[in-house]
């Protein structure tokens, strides 16, 4: 789904939040946004095209920032 899509979409449980994902504060600020509107996330989508096989907040923050220089 696009960003213009999930903007106007009526799907109830559905949000997206958009943030620099080199700027680990972003990644902060916005995390904890989510925690506190939504509590832990069940789903993340992540365009990286790298990962690990864990549970978002079981990763390091080498692990996360692993993929943004490429």
């Amino acid at each position: 789904m696009t960003r213009t899509k999930l903007e106007d979409s009526t799907v109830p449980g559905v949000y997206y939040y958009q943030l620099d994902v080199s700027d680990f504060a972003a990644i902060e600020s916005t995390a904890e946004t989510i925690r506190r509107q939504h509590g832990d996330p069940t789903v993340l989508v992540n365009n990286a095209g790298v990962g690990e096989h864990k549970i978002p907040l079981e990763f390091t923050i080498l692990e996360l920032t692993f993929p943004f220089p490429v």
